[in-house]
């Protein structure tokens, strides 16, 4: 039972769907997204992998960035999941890399 106002993650319509950057630069994707109660946890994917964060991808929230150069072979697809108590939800951000 949803405690009275309690929601699942929402990622507002601000959110971006596409996000262009330079090969060989720093990629910094904010997704955040929105909920009641407000501890959400986040998981980031490219098709059905989950994403390995470590030295070059690193997360903060809905936050993604992909550090020590864009490379073209990460263009693509990638979904952002927010989970909370009461559900969650997805949003996917299509990367186009464009080379120098």
């Amino acid at each position: 039972m949803s405690a009275v106002g309690a929601d699942k993650p929402y990622f507002p319509s601000t959110v971006p769907v596409v996000a262009v950057a330079e090969e060989n630069e720093t990629l910094t994707l904010n997704v955040t997204a929105r909920a009641n109660p407000a501890d959400i946890t986040y998981s980031w994917y490219r098709g059905p992998a989950e994403l390995v964060l470590g030295t070059r991808l690193r997360q903060d929230a809905g936050v993604l960035t992909v550090t020590s150069g864009l490379r073209r072979d990460e263009a693509g697809v990638y979904t952002c999941e927010a989970r909370n108590a009461e559900g969650s939800t997805t949003h996917d951000i299509n990367i186009d890399v464009h080379c120098q």
